[in-house]
């Protein structure tokens, strides 16, 4: 027995083997896996200039991730797909321009699904064949202080390329990191040792703080790209729903929302101030018809698109890449510049609408002041875009609604940044789909007493503030009227 007993004695006593640590893989075999899940986007912006930026492809078909700046304010968007066969150059011989030069044909078309201008971050969807990309894996949980880390896109133009670092500290909302980031490496993924995704790199401080980089915490566009590809029901059937249903849609998609709104209001509101800009111009008679036929044939059109731009702009904070057209009137309403100046100098115009800009600018600042006061809201959120999406992420509820025939008011209340409450009116009209948000509210005096005021300015205010404009640029002077 006791020569039995001796062994497992021993074996007691003996040390618990060390834990086994997964090793990493080889750093080169890594990076060449994950690299073809890397995308250079190319936003196109107005003048013919290109802003060049990374993004990972996240889910099939074709759903990038990116930065939000790097797809703000493209006229169009296109992305280049990984091909190991294609020539890399340096920006000593060309860099990025030279690559997009020789491979035009290879540029595939891109469009927004959604963006986050306040955590910088945006989902695109690539209009072509990307089946034979790789998904790079997420990571669950945040990386530690020290870890090393891999930030891959564009830097500087070296299409495809990957800077190499440590993390430093684990932020609210941000991991720092010294692998560099340069342009070109916006939206591009910041990868573990094991190739999985930590962070979205998305900015490096300037001045004097070498070395240092942030990036957006994987975890923090999970949400995003679980809205990007689940179904989105738009519920128009009563005032209620429509009001939460494409506020929704809003923050998931422009392109979700759009049967939210109706444009018809502002066909007539558009030629209401196109009249009354001409009366504030006071313009003689040969340029008062010139105007008018260009309104008739171009100049509408026009002023509805951008209406529609500043509208998605402001809700989202990210528009939908195309073509911009803004609204201003030609040279040509003038029969030569001596006519114009010869019109400012006689008719003493330019005085008075000054002044009638000055007047309109006071009231517009005091009604502003008096909506902030009445409905609670700690600033002008159809002015302030950050603030509008700032508050719309604490959460918004319906309080109530009155329909009044094919007219409703609907009370939507929520909270401040700081916590406080605040509520307001919005006016949504019936459609054969269901129900609609006007651009302006066919009846104002409507709403009953009792509920607080839109945010939204009234038919009258916006004619005055839209002729305004349209006198100010007609006569060559510069825009005062907002």
């Amino acid at each position: 027995m006791p020569s039995l007993l001796l062994p497992l004695l021993l074996l007691a006593c003996a040390p618990a083997p060390a834990p086994v640590v997964p090793t990493a893989p080889d750093a080169v075999e890594m990076l060449a896996s994950a690299q073809p899940g890397v995308v250079l986007l190319v936003a196109e912006l107005d003048g013919g200039e290109r802003r060049f930026g990374a993004g990972l492809l996240v889910r099939q078909p074709g759903l990038v991730l990116t930065n939000a700046h790097v797809v703000r304010g493209a006229t169009r968007l296109r992305a280049l797909l990984f091909d190991p066969a294609r020539r890399s150059w340096s920006p000593i011989d060309g860099g990025i321009h030279r690559t997009l030069f020789e491979e035009e044909g290879a540029l595939l078309d891109v469009e927004l699904v959604r963006g986050d201008m306040n955590l910088d971050l945006a989902v695109v969807r690539v209009l072509g064949d990307t089946s034979a990309l790789p998904i790079l894996p997420l990571r669950d949980e945040l990386p530690r202080p020290g870890e090393r880390v891999y930030a891959l896109g564009h830097p500087h133009e070296s299409a495809w390329s990957f800077t190499a670092g440590v993390v430093g500290a684990i932020h609210q909302g941000a991991i720092q990191h010294d692998a560099p980031v340069n342009q070109g490496s916006s939206g591009g993924p910041l990868l573990d040792a094991w190739g999985r995704v930590v962070g979205v790199n998305t900015a490096k401080l300037f001045g004097g703080a070498e070395g240092l980089a942030f990036a957006r915490p994987i975890e923090l566009a999970t949400p995003m790209l679980n809205d990007a590809v689940a179904p989105v029901v738009v519920d128009r059937s009563d005032p209620a729903k429509a009001v939460l249903s494409c506020e929704r849609a809003v923050e998931l998609s422009p392109s979700l929302s759009e049967p939210c709104f109706s444009w018809d209001s502002a066909e007539d509101l558009i030629w209401d101030a196109a009249r009354r800009g001409v009366a504030l111009a006071e313009l003689p008679e040969g340029p008062r018809a010139r105007l008018l036929a260009w309104m008739r044939e171009e100049g509408h059109g026009l002023w509805m698109a951008e209406l529609q731009d500043s509208v998605w702009r402001h809700l989202v904070g990210v528009e939908t890449p195309g073509a911009r057209r803004r609204f201003e009137p030609p040279p040509s309403v003038w029969a030569n510049e001596a006519e114009r100046q010869a019109h400012l100098s006689q008719s003493g115009v330019e005085a008075r609408l000054r002044d009638h800009v000055q007047s309109f600018l006071i009231q517009e600042e005091a009604r502003r002041a008096q909506l902030i006061a009445a409905t609670g809201v700690a600033a002008d959120l159809t002015r302030d875009g950050q603030a509008y999406r700032e508050v719309r992420r604490m959460g918004q509820r319906v309080q109530r609604s009155v329909v009044l025939g094919e007219l409703a008011w609907v009370v939507v209340e929520g909270r401040n940044p700081d916590g406080s409450p605040y509520a307001y009116s919005e006016c949504w009209t019936a459609s054969p789909t269901g129900w609609v948000q006007p651009f302006v509210c066919p009846d104002e005096a409507s709403r009953p007493d009792e509920l607080p005021p839109s945010l939204l300015p009234g038919r009258q205010e916006l004619i005055e503030k839209l002729a305004l404009r349209l006198a100010l640029q007609t006569l060559g002077l510069s825009r005062q009227a907002g």
